[in-house]
């Protein structure tokens, strides 16, 4: 069977931003990053070190990570809100569907050397993905795993299946807010 190669992107401001908020103690040896899914064993996940590696026919190259700002408070707070778009082939897609039915799985921000070839897997969340079709998942605080549990509150994933793709974006708010100086008072 041939397959698309896992592909990692260059890690950009943005994404090493992001891999902090994942990982605290990320390694500045890396300079590629990855997003996937990959199986977690059964049990409780809640200190997890170990996962179950899936080839990468469950997995898709085209991906894109967006950092805006949740308003809320009546517009006098905001938190940073990051989205991470995945495209999936639909055979990637029915693939991972096959594995992810019946098993729980991990999101994981994958980070690469291309000097010296070592990565590293760092799990946010679990979660269970069950249906085939186009769907929204809540993530609830007590499935963040390591260091996520302090940095994000909340996360969602929606599932839009299409015709030739499929396109899953998570969310993911992060902790602590910031005042909205920008939110014009009224005066009487």
């Amino acid at each position: 069977m041939t397959y698309e190669p896992i592909s990692p992107k260059p890690l950009t401001a943005t994404t090493t931003e992001l891999g902090k908020l994942a990982h605290f103690n990320m390694s500045s040896k890396y300079d590629k990053y990855h997003f996937g899914f990959n199986g977690a064993p059964r049990g409780d996940l809640r200190g997890i070190i170990s996962r179950i590696i899936l080839d990468p026919t469950n997995r898709t190259n085209k991906q894109e990570v967006k950092r805006d700002m949740e308003t809320f408070a009546q517009g006098h707070l905001i938190s940073p809100l990051w989205s991470i778009i995945l495209r999936f082939s639909l055979q990637n897609w029915g693939n991972l569907m096959k594995y992810a039915e019946t098993h729980p799985l991990l999101f994981d921000m994958m980070f690469y050397s291309s000097h010296n070839g070592t990565f590293e897997n760092h799990s946010i969340f679990k979660c269970w993905i069950t249906q085939d079709k186009s769907h929204s998942y809540k993530i609830d605080k007590d499935d963040f795993i390591s260091d996520s549990r302090i940095t994000f509150k909340r996360a969602e994933i929606k599932v839009k299946k299409k015709e030739t793709e499929v396109v899953v974006v998570i969310r993911l708010l992060e902790a602590g807010f910031y005042e909205n100086y920008n939110v014009s008072y009224i005066s009487e």
